[in-house]
């Protein structure tokens, strides 16, 4: 458990540390940091994602009952903040229906 929190972890905060670093020494500014953030969040992070997905083994990750339980709770959930939304929302046009 140890090793996938440290292999999942670990570069992740090399990389902040380093940003931090680089950018209080001045070899980073504003605008590199703002195209890197656009770089990262709409081309790295959806590739990253797709790939993870493409490579994924759904045969022996689905579990009929865990499906089921996530949709019933997801539902029940809706259902009820629906309702306190009626109750508290003033406003009718306010309510996002």
């Amino acid at each position: 458990m140890y090793g996938f929190i440290t292999n999942t972890l670990g570069p992740v905060l090399v990389l902040l540390f380093m940003g931090y670093f680089l950018f209080r020494r001045g070899m980073l500014n504003e605008k590199f940091i703002e195209a890197g953030s656009k770089l990262v969040f709409n081309l790295a992070l959806p590739a990253l994602l797709f790939l993870s997905i493409a490579q994924a083994d759904f045969a022996s990750a689905a579990n009929g009952k865990l499906i089921v339980i996530g949709l019933l709770g997801t539902l029940g959930y809706f259902v009820l903040l629906m309702a306190f939304c009626q109750v508290t929302v003033t406003p009718a046009n306010a309510r996002g229906w």
